[in-house]
């Protein structure tokens, strides 16, 4: 932020900023910043320059850093494994190169080709990740389903045309993700959950 916009944060900053899950990282900083009184042409202006740094320090950072904490979900390798006649694409609210660190740290690169899905820091709406997605993966609406966390994920899909199946491991329940053409409880209930869907 100093860098970027010359903008000192505080833990203000952020208690003021409303945290909402499954938003881009465009969305948000966009939210924290309009919170914190810039501008709106100011943030446009270097918005790209500024997801370009964050990336470049967050892959820097995690490098150094140890992470034994950091669990998989149950099951998660062994979905992924089972689905793997589906083609995989990451989609994410997060900047591209921090994602792709995430998943080398946590052993799951393997099932997500570099050139595919979409990343947070290219569009900032859900729905347009969506289509950047498909069109990268050169797969049609009708046979893409978005697997989700958060009601926006389900939202996003939905306004893409494209069906979703919702997982209650994250903050929301199923009654929060109720919108979802189907809900599942944990991640091993994925394969079945696809297989009647169709996708």
């Amino acid at each position: 932020m100093r860098d970027v916009w010359g903008h000192e944060l505080t833990d203000e900053s952020f208690a003021r900023a409303e945290h909402r899950p499954g938003e881009t990282a465009m969305q948000g900083l966009r939210h924290l910043l309009l919170g914190e009184g810039l501008e709106r042409e100011a943030i446009d202006a270097e918005l790209r320059r500024w997801c370009g740094l964050f990336g470049e320090r967050y892959v820097a950072l995690l490098a150094r850093t140890h992470t034994p904490h950091w669990q998989l979900g149950p099951g998660a390798v062994e979905t992924l494994d089972a689905i793997g006649e589906h083609t995989l694409a990451l989609l994410t609210g997060n900047p591209e190169p921090v994602a792709r660190a995430r998943l080398e740290r946590l052993g799951l690169d393997r099932f997500f080709a570099p050139g595919g899905g979409a990343f947070g820091c290219e569009a900032e709406e859900r729905a347009e990740l969506i289509e950047l997605a498909r069109a990268r993966m050169d797969a049609s609406a009708a046979e893409t389903v978005l697997v989700g966390d958060t009601p926006l994920d389900i939202a996003g899909a939905h306004e893409a045309g494209i069906r979703a199946v919702a997982v209650t491991t994250g903050e929301y329940g199923a009654a929060a993700l109720a919108a979802a053409d189907a809900v599942v409880e944990g991640l091993r209930d994925l394969p079945g959950a696809l297989s009647a869907l169709g996708g």
